[in-house]
């Protein structure tokens, strides 16, 4: 497994609580480390400001020291060492992003959108496993938010009595789900008739067409883009914890990694599944996309000499 992917792995297993259970002989944290891996900021490099030196420890006159050799993928920073010192000392903003529990059966029959519309009662009680698993992975302390949508607030209140500690809920409409205007409520076959556009291999419309009296999809990209920046400004080195809706976390990811509406419409956000973002100075970074609950594989009993 790559070092990044392993790094991963022991910040996931750390934050949710089964880093316990993983030591050394497993292969995912590393030999020698016995427990978690702290991922780094920035990969490690060489310092580019660093003279090259004779065999007495001083600079050669007139030599360069021969260019290092680089793994394939390992990146050499570029800049100089003030900005290196600046990016590896500038606070970390992360984002952990929910996308609300599953909606009852009749709001799932139309196209919601932006109506305020209940959680399944059924699903509730059925996925009790995931808000534990999520009351134990997010980070304490952070700052929560929810939509004025009421199935967000619904999803933190299932959390928290799910054994995280309740918190003050703050409002942020800038990531609610897309608004369909004259499409909302109307039957999912019902709507190909009504497009001005070929539809998203992926979605039912295109990331550009716009409802009568709703938002396009580049709509919402740039409605959340401005709130995350806005949010990332104002809450700098905190953690913060949003409970949204999946058309505003695939903006929030196209936002992050400059994807156009057509591409962000590719993910496929899953109910309950946690989306890590990371502002690092003036860098956006996708730590997770989807992330849920998982165990190890049980091992295989040895099997006997042929």
């Amino acid at each position: 497994m790559p070092a990044a992917s392993r790094n991963d792995v022991g910040a996931a297993a750390a934050r949710s609580g089964i880093g316990a259970g993983l030591g050394r002989g497993t292969g995912l944290l590393g030999p020698g480390c016995g427990g978690v891996l702290n991922e780094p900021l920035l990969p490690s490099a060489p310092r580019p400001w660093r003279r090259a030196r004779g065999r007495d420890g001083l600079a050669a006159p007139g030599h360069s020291r021969p260019r290092r050799r680089h793994a394939p993928g390992h990146a050499v920073f570029p800049g100089s060492r003030a900005d290196y010192i600046s990016a590896v000392s500038s606070p970390v903003t992360r984002f952990f992003l929910v996308r609300h529990a599953l909606v009852e059966p009749s709001a799932r029959a139309v196209l919601y959108g932006a109506m305020d519309v209940a959680l399944c009662d059924l699903a509730l009680r059925q996925e009790a496993a995931l808000y534990r698993w999520l009351a134990a992975r997010l980070p304490h302390p952070a700052r929560w938010f929810v939509t004025h949508l009421s199935r967000t607030r619904a999803t933190a209140a299932a959390i928290f009595a799910a054994g995280y500690p309740e918190q003050p809920l703050e409002e942020e409409p800038d990531f609610a789900e897309q608004h369909l205007g004259a499409w909302q409520g109307i039957p999912h076959e019902a709507l190909p008739a009504l497009l001005t556009e070929p539809p998203h291999p992926f979605w039912p419309h295109s990331g550009e067409e716009r409802p009568p009296g709703g938002e396009s999809f580049r709509d919402v990209l740039a409605r959340v883009g401005a709130a995350l920046e806005r949010m990332a400004h104002l809450l700098e080195g905190q953690d913060v914890v949003v409970i949204a809706h999946g058309g505003s976390i695939r903006a929030a990811l196209a936002h992050a990694i400059g994807l156009t509406p057509h591409q962000a419409l590719h993910f496929s956000i899953r109910n309950l599944s946690l989306t890590r973002l990371e502002r690092h100075g003036t860098d956006w970074r996708v730590a997770a996309v989807n992330e849920e609950p998982w165990t190890l594989p049980a091992a295989e009993p040895d099997r006997p000499a042929a």
